[in-house]
Order: C-alpha cells, then sequence, then structure tokens
C-alpha cells in the first residue's frame, strides 16, 4: 500500500495523542492504563504500517537517485549544474534590483517632472511594467 503524507501525518499524530497519557515503564498487565491498552493494541498495526512507510520511502530515494545521476552522471557535472543556477539566480536577483531602482525614478519623474510629456511616458511606463509583472 502507498501512504499519502496525510496518512502518514494522521497516524502520527494518532500516536502522538496517545503517548501522554501512557505509563512511563510497563509494570505489568494489571497497572496498564487505557492508553497503555491502546497502544499495546494498536502497536503491531503502527509498526507494520512505518515499516511500509520506510519501505516506500526508500524506494522513492532509489528513484529519486538514479533520476538525479542520469541528470548529473559525475560529481562535476552536479557542480557545474549548480554554479550555472547560482550564476543565474545572482542575475536574475540583479534584475530585480535595477527594475526596482528603475521603478523608483519613474515614479520621481511621472510626478515631480515640468514636462508634461515626460511625465507621461514615465506614467505609460510604470504602467507597462505593473502590468507585466501581473502576468508573471
Amino acid at each position: 500500500m502507498k501512504y499519502t503524507p496525510e496518512q502518514i501525518n494522521k497516524m502520527q499524530e494518532e500516536i502522538q495523542n496517545v503517548l501522554p497519557d501512557a505509563s512511563p515503564k510497563f509494570t505489568g498487565l494489571a497497572n496498564m492504563n487505557n492508553a497503555d491498552i491502546y497502544i499495546a493494541i494498536n502497536a503491531p498495526a503502527w509498526l507494520q504500517k512505518l515499516t511500509e512507510i520506510v519501505q516506500q520511502q526508500a524506494t522513492e530515494l532509489e528513484k529519486w537517485k538514479r533520476e538525479a545521476l542520469q541528470q548529473y552522471p559525475t560529481p562535476d557535472a552536479y557542480e557545474a549544474a549548480c554554479k550555472a543556477l547560482h550564476k543565474h539566480r545572482e542575475r536574475a536577483e540583479r534584475a530585480e534590483e535595477n527594475l526596482e531602482i528603475a521603478v523608483q525614478m519613474l515614479e520621481c519623474i511621472s510626478t515631480d517632472s515640468e514636462d508634461h510629456v515626460t511625465r507621461k511616458v514615465a506614467q505609460e511606463t510604470l504602467d507597462r511594467i505593473k502590468a507585466s509583472q501581473e502576468t508573471e
């Protein structure tokens, strides 16, 4: 059976909800409270489910590992991809910073310029920038 994250969380909550009421140490069947009995009854099923979850996750991990090795067959290929991603991320951040500066400058021009045409062009440019950001 394949377990969903919701099922795993539900089982974890069930176990965590009963544990605070359980006895800290087993002192015999006669001394068991309701939480101890509940745990004793459900422990084999929980153990079976946890075993299946671990097996499921191990299978998924192997699949991800195979896919990663296909994309990056060597550590050097992986490092190169990471460096390229980092470089692209830096460029994107710089572009965003430059856009913010340009928007600030256009906002100043659109409100402070004495020339009506300049104010209008600045405002139209701002409107185009805002429209393009809304569609992203």
